[in-house]
């Protein structure tokens, strides 16, 4: 892996069950860490619910190796992403790729800094 292909910056989140004044259990993302990244592939695409056109966005970025599970989430270029697919499989653990994706239609949850 070269550092010069690690030119965007992720931040990481990982849930966390916490519960509102009320005491209903709510999901709230806590920072988890920052990282540089190497996009890899960016799509999007559109689709059509009762008549209205929603962008949905999935992206592939590789990172220096780390732990990361599939209902994290991370902020790129201002916009949250979820976690759909991780890929882990180097041998040598230098290495792992994350495939996530930001949907408008579902919102994050809140995120604690």
């Amino acid at each position: 892996m070269q550092a010069g292909k690690l030119n965007q910056r992720l931040t990481f989140y990982q849930p966390q069950q916490t519960k509102s004044r009320s005491g209903a259990p709510i999901t709230e993302l806590k920072k988890a860490f920052r990282a540089p990244a190497e996009l890899l592939e960016s799509q999007t695409s559109e689709t059509s619910v009762n008549d209205t056109h929603l962008p949905h966005h999935t992206c592939r970025f590789r990172l220096r190796w780390r732990r990361i599970t599939h209902n994290s989430w991370f902020t790129w270029r201002g916009r949250a992403y979820r976690v759909s697919a991780v890929d882990d499989t180097d041998p040598k653990r230098q290495t792992v790729e994350v495939t996530a994706e930001a949907n408008p239609s579902k919102p994050p949850p809140t995120i604690l800094e």
